[in-house]
């Protein structure tokens, strides 16, 4: 008898995982929900005709992706709600559009092509931005078909000349899958992909 309901228990979620249409995706892992990410500023020198000029750009990385798992196009709301106060003029991308962010929450409406992938792009460009150091956090979430996924993401603006490189020392391990998505208890033969506390993702071949 247990080991019917165990088996019905394993259906029924093996059900719910193919039955989620859309799911927030990092180096090709899929991410659990209400997941944080944190990602830092730098500052860069560009030329656009009128000379070198700082900027400062703060966005989350090409791999923090939104997928639509089905074969049809999915109609989506996307809510960014931020949790802090923010001193920035921050832009926000997705869909291939990108808009100023004057409010909290602030919402927009997109399209996903079926099987298709959508970036996340959180960032500050501006010229007015340099030199206001400063952190915030916000909440991202997607709602379609009748279900929802959030993802938490902080930016971090840190003042290069009194911090330096910003310290690793607090990161730690927090998930490990095999190449074709099992999850690990612990470090096996072959290719292990390792999800880290700030979000990052690794790739590490053990011999």
């Amino acid at each position: 008898m247990k080991k019917i309901f165990t088996l019905i228990a394993v259906l029924s979620m093996a059900a719910y995982a193919s039955a989620q249409s859309f799911v927030f995706t990092k180096g090709g892992v899929e991410v659990e929900d209400n997941a944080t990410f944190t990602f830092y500023a730098e500052e860069v020198e560009e030329d656009y005709g009128y000379g070198l000029e700082t900027l400062v750009h703060l966005g989350a990385p090409e791999d923090l992706l939104l997928m639509n798992k089905t074969s049809e196009d999915i109609n989506y709301i996307a809510t960014l709600t931020f949790t802090d106060d923010i001193n920035w003029e921050l832009e926000w991308c997705m869909g291939g559009n990108c808009m100023m962010v004057n409010e909290s929450p602030f919402q927009i409406s997109r399209t996903l092509s079926a099987y298709d992938s959508s970036g996340l792009d959180y960032h500050i460009n501006e010229m007015a931005n340099v030199g206001i150091y400063g952190s915030f956090a916000a909440n991202m979430k997607i709602e379609a078909n009748g279900e929802s996924r959030s993802i938490n993401i902080n930016l971090v603006y840190l003042d290069p000349a009194s911090v330096g490189e910003v310290s690793k020392a607090n990161i730690t391990e927090v998930a490990r899958y095999a190449a074709d998505g099992r999850q690990l208890t612990q470090p096996q033969r072959g290719l292990n992909i390792v999800r880290m506390s700030d979000g990052s993702v690794k790739k590490v071949m053990n011999k």
